[in-house]
């Protein structure tokens, strides 16, 4: 929960893509409904955290953003992430899900999140917006490297290192 982490840290409202993107069971919204709600939270708020890879959703967010938080795990971590999210919070509505949206056990879900979310077109979309903004981007490839981001910042050091 990294997003909710960064805005209790900084006491700014964290905006969860997951939870405007779905209405009850998993069904997803109009792309256009969505896209009003995001710009709405961006002109509402002066600072923001928005959590979310909807990629070309309001692309305006990355020009706006002050960093862009690349969390980019291996297969097997993320496996073992959703696995484990799953076990603490199965029946369980969390924060970072629409309302009717408990956590459950999905293969398709699992499958895109091993496959389909790194297809070479979603990896080359990623790669642009990171290649354009390449000064504010900050790659996680663990846990141990959220711990250490997170500690650092709470340390009062800089949230991205030089």
């Amino acid at each position: 929960m990294l997003a909710k982490e960064l805005g209790n840290l900084y006491n700014i409202p964290v905006l969860h893509l997951d939870s405007i993107n779905f209405e009850p069971n998993w069904v997803e919204r109009d792309r256009t409904l969505l896209e009003e709600d995001i710009r709405k939270f961006m002109n509402d708020n002066e600072s923001w955290v928005i959590d979310g890879s909807y990629f070309d959703r309001v692309k305006e967010r990355y020009s706006e953003a002050d960093y862009i938080i690349v969390m980019n795990f291996s297969r097997l971590k993320s496996l073992r992430r959703i696995l484990k999210r799953n076990k603490t919070y199965k029946g369980i509505k969390r924060d970072d899900l629409a309302e009717g949206c408990d956590e459950r056990f999905s293969l398709s879900f699992i499958l895109w999140a091993m496959f389909g979310s790194r297809k070479k077109e979603r990896r080359n979309k990623l790669k642009s917006i990171c290649e354009t903004y390449s000064d504010k981007v900050i790659y996680l490839k663990s846990q141990k490297d959220i711990d250490v981001f997170l500690g650092r910042i709470k340390n009062g050091g800089s949230i991205k290192e030089n």
